[in-house]
């Protein structure tokens, strides 16, 4: 390997989770924020963000392995891909939490996207050594509002991915379409 290309796989090491082979968390944000000022200056709306969160995770690794957990998240990451357009933006944010930008996208298409991804995850069966086994999906989403930060928008959409664990998991929580008049 010369040095271009060692620089090169530096360089994606850097911007891709080792594990899953998704956006890192670093890399997902600064997708998501040169998607957002690109929408803005475009003048269109950014898009829907998506907050993916795998129910019971820890229930995975105690029961099944931290491999077992390793091998549910590999797999949902190129289940998700596959359902993904190649313009959506998929990244793994933390231990068993994805965030997906929908960029272009309204609330309506955000809702269908959002359940093919939840009832994706629940249909498909992991296997693992002799075990096969599946999960949940809890998803939380909201629209990204023209110049908002990507940090404001997650924390709103986490709040709704915790208001659908707290009613019982398994399930999309979107937040109702922002008004487009404001007098």
């Amino acid at each position: 390997m010369d040095f271009a290309e060692q620089h090169e796989e530096t360089e994606r090491l850097a911007r891709v989770d080792a594990l899953t082979e998704l956006w890192n968390r670093r890399h997902f944000f600064e997708l998501a924020k040169r998607e957002i000022y690109r929408a803005g200056r475009e003048g269109t709306p950014p898009g829907i963000l998506l907050i993916l969160d795998i129910d019971h995770f820890k229930h995975i690794n105690d029961t099944f392995g931290h491999a077992a957990g390793d091998e549910v998240l590999k797999h949902l990451a190129r289940s998700w891909t596959a359902l993904l357009r190649e313009s959506d933006i998929l990244g793994r944010i933390g231990g068993e939490e994805f965030a997906v930008l929908l960029p272009a996208t309204g609330m309506q298409e955000g809702q269908e996207v959002a359940e093919r991804l939840r009832q994706a995850t629940e249909t498909e069966a992991v296997v693992y050594n002799d075990s096969s086994f599946s999960v949940t999906l809890s998803i939380g989403g909201v629209s990204i509002q023209q110049n908002e930060a990507i940090d404001q928008a997650l924390n709103r959409a986490d709040r709704l991915l915790y208001r659908a664990k707290a009613a019982g998991r398994n399930r999309v929580d979107l937040e109702d379409e922002p008004s487009l008049s404001q007098d």
